[in-house]
């Protein structure tokens, strides 16, 4: 199958495309986080997002989806300010149709409806796709060194090295985990004063960071599907003082449980400890997680956490024509507080 490139058509997506966009997508990209693509999650992420549906345009030849590029829909608070955002997500060029331009001319046609009311792009970028971004104008803002815990070392140092690119298994049930499942998270007495006094304190913070709040928290840990996240709380005196996030998955022969998430009260490192505590002893061969390359991560190196050498999430952005002159330097690593549970599904 094999046409020119003058001859495909370029529109917006529509809800009734998913099926053959799904289709598309298992056949570029394999089964996604949950090891198959299925049309419940494809929802939750481009037409769900509490942000906003994403930017999505398809390229079809002769009534055929042979391209597709999404741009999901973001905000950022940079102090008090809100930076409107997309983020490069899925895109696919059918097999027989690569080398026609065709991820280029969907990008290029994708920004130009995203910049009407969008401030910048950002994403995380595989090694295969990163020069294709950087050719049209991205930029590396940092490789952010993914941090582990090992919980049994001798069976993590076993391994380790080929359960790094295992991809996940399709409709494989999720291991088992000692932490409480999020369903209850939203109503968890005092979520919202500690939220409240945690984006308090980031007010002064000029550094891009996703705001945390009821809504956000329940649509990225409680109303994705086919993935379970889990939680563990500190309370002390009837106060909700920190809560912690992640999921455990098996990555090859080894059960790994992600940390995306800690949010505890400033300077409270009391609590910072129980949680990391809590997450050690759920029950997976390791611990990762990661944290911005300014934060301070005293607490996590004195519980063993440490880079896991040549493995990095890389950032990577490219401003758009509304990004106001006044805001940090996007493209500088300083100017930006992700947390794993901000890219690590995405």
């Amino acid at each position: 199958m094999s046409t020119p490139a003058h001859t495909l058509t370029v529109r917006p997506f529509q809800p009734a495309d998913i099926p053959s966009c799904l289709a598309l997508l298992e056949t570029c990209l394999a089964g996604g986080p949950t090891g198959r693509r299925d049309a419940a999650f494809f929802r939750w992420k481009h037409l769900d997002n509490p942000f906003g549906p994403s930017v999505a345009l398809v390229a079809e030849s002769a009534g055929e989806i042979v391209g597709l590029r999404t741009f999901m829909r973001w905000e950022l608070l940079c102090g008090t300010r809100t930076v409107r955002a997309v983020r490069a997500v899925d895109t696919a060029t059918h097999p027989a149709f690569q080398g026609q331009g065709i991820f280029k001319r969907l990008t290029t046609e994708a920004l130009e409806v995203a910049a009407a009311d969008t401030m910048l792009v950002f994403n995380t970028p595989n090694d295969q796709s990163k020069p294709g971004y950087l050719s049209m104008g991205w930029t590396v803002v940092d490789d952010l060194p993914v941090l582990i815990r090992p919980v049994r070392p001798l069976r993590f140092a076993r391994y380790a090295m080929r359960s790094r690119t295992a991809l996940p298994v399709p409709n494989a049930a999720q291991p088992d985990c000692d932490l409480a499942t999020t369903a209850d998270l939203p109503a968890l007495t005092g979520l919202d004063d500690l939220l409240e006094e945690v984006e308090a304190a980031r007010r002064g913070d000029d550094r891009l960071r996703t705001r945390l709040t009821r809504d956000y928290i329940t649509w990225r840990y409680v109303d994705v599907p086919g993935l379970t996240y889990r939680y563990a709380a500190v309370h002390e005196g009837g106060v909700l003082r920190g809560v912690a996030i992640g999921r455990m998955r098996n990555r090859g022969e080894l059960r790994e449980l992600n940390l995306a998430e800690l949010i505890v009260r400033p300077d409270d490192r009391r609590t910072l400890r129980r949680l990391i505590r809590a997450f050690v002893r759920a029950g997976g061969d390791h611990v990762a997680t990661i944290v911005p390359r300014q934060a301070n991560t005293g607490v996590l190196h004195r519980f063993g956490f440490l880079p896991l050498p040549g493995a990095a999430l890389t950032l990577t952005t490219r401003p758009l024509p509304g990004l106001p002159d006044d805001l940090p330097d996007v493209r500088a690593a300083e100017s930006w507080a992700v947390r794993l549970g901000d890219l690590e599904l995405f």
